[in-house]
């Protein structure tokens, strides 16, 4: 079985384990030695089904293991990532037994496939966290995370986005990189990157006062 060490900050990182023993029952593949995490009790008092190894930040990884990157947040994914690939390290991909890819499908390094039912011609970058439930000749760009109950159908995501549970991104939009699209909203328009939208139609969300 595969040595694999989950890189995660909150409770996700629980999610990401349960997913790879749900794996171990179809097919035995995946051997989580434990978690990596900067917060002391990153699963708020939920016990550690494998142990805390030690912290992002300090890791030296090691050449017979890969890591799985167990955080939603684009920005912090990409900051992780981007510290790991630099000690050479290496990112497993994982896909949920209940996954539906067809066709011509592709994905990159580091990515979670879980609640997704992708139809021919979709495209995943790296590092995207995929808990969606439909995505349709789409092209979704690196360290981008997908929610639960997303649909997504011929659009291109840029990267590092985030969309919320339960939003709909219409046909043939474009949403641009560090977009964040907020959970229920319902995208009829282009966003630009950097832009936080909510709301059916979804618009852009106005900065609150300090």
């Amino acid at each position: 079985m595969l040595d694999i060490i989950i890189v995660c900050e909150d409770a996700f990182g629980l999610e990401v384990y349960w997913l790879t023993q749900e794996i171990n029952k179809v097919q035995p593949i995946y051997h989580v030695k434990g978690f990596l995490s900067d917060r002391k009790d990153p699963f708020g008092g939920i016990p550690a089904p494998a142990p805390i190894l030690g912290t992002i930040e300090e890791w030296k990884p090691y050449d017979a293991e890969k890591y799985v990157m167990g955080i939603r947040n684009p920005a912090e994914k990409k900051r992780v990532a981007t510290l790991f690939k630099a000690r050479n390290a290496r990112f497993a991909t994982l896909y949920a037994p209940w996954a539906l890819m067809l066709g011509d499908f592709s994905a990159g390094e580091g990515c979670i496939i879980a609640n997704t039912n992708a139809k021919p011609n979709a495209r995943f970058g790296d590092f995207v966290t995929m808990d969606m439930l439909m995505a349709e000749s789409v092209n979704i760009g690196s360290y981008s995370t997908l929610e639960a109950f997303s649909n997504i159908t011929s659009a291109t995501i840029g990267e590092g986005v985030y969309v919320g549970p339960h939003a709909a991104i219409m046909a043939n939009l474009t949403i641009g990189d560090g977009a964040w699209i907020e959970a229920g909203s319902i995208v009829v328009t282009n966003v630009k990157p950097g832009v936080r939208v909510s709301g059916a139609p979804a618009r852009k969300k106005k900065q609150e006062k300090s």
